[in-house]
């Protein structure tokens, strides 16, 4: 997997990175094809952070297929010079380092036609998303410099085996509007602090 800055209108503020040359396991395709699509917040069952009803996941997806994907994620964070991660490491102090004891939790989603999430910044106890591409997706994620969407930073690629990669900060406004009338395929990836749980 390749990890390429995008932002470069602060090193502190922005820490994104495009994904490509992702290895997804064959066994995510499989699973794709022969499991049950359920309602995401059914899944998760985090009232806290709720989703659009039209987000659905596998609910007896086995993470173990992507942990490789998780690992080579925490690998690259704890030993990239490309951003100042200061302002994650407010929100998480030392999570650079307790992240090789912690896991991105990754699942496959559909995001059907009419999906939206407006502009926003994820809750606090998130440290950092990822988006990674299962197939060729017209609807991809946007990040803005505002949360009123007026300054467009970077908007990933919806190429399959590409994806985006952003940490928290007060400053990563981003949004996902599915206006293509297809569904969008992913593997959704979180890495949530366990001290904020």
């Amino acid at each position: 997997m390749n990890f390429t800055p995008v932002s470069k209108f602060s090193n502190r503020k922005y820490p994104i990175w495009e994904l490509t040359d992702i290895n997804i396991p064959d066994e995510v395709y499989k699973v794709i094809q022969e499991g049950t699509w359920n309602d995401y917040n059914k899944v998760t069952n985090n009232s806290k952070y709720k989703q659009p009803a039209t987000r659905f996941t596998l609910g007896d997806y086995n993470e173990s297929i992507t942990s490789d994907l998780s690992k080579d994620i925490i690998s690259f964070i704890r030993n990239q010079k490309d951003y100042d991660l200061s302002l994650v490491e407010r929100n998480h102090p030392n999570i650079i380092d307790k992240m090789k004891h912690y896991r991105w939790k990754i699942q496959p989603v559909k995001d059907i036609a009419k999906y939206k999430l407006g502009t926003h910044t994820d809750g606090q106890e998130f440290v950092g998303t990822a988006i990674i591409n299962l197939e060729d997706n017209k609807t991809v994620t946007e990040y803005y410099a505002d949360k009123d969407s007026k300054r467009l930073i970077y908007k990933g690629s919806g190429t399959k085996g590409t994806g985006v990669l952003h940490l928290n900060t007060p400053f990563t406004y981003h949004r996902v509007r599915n206006t293509t009338g297809e569904d969008r395929y992913i593997l959704h990836c979180i890495l949530s602090n366990p001290e904020f749980n």
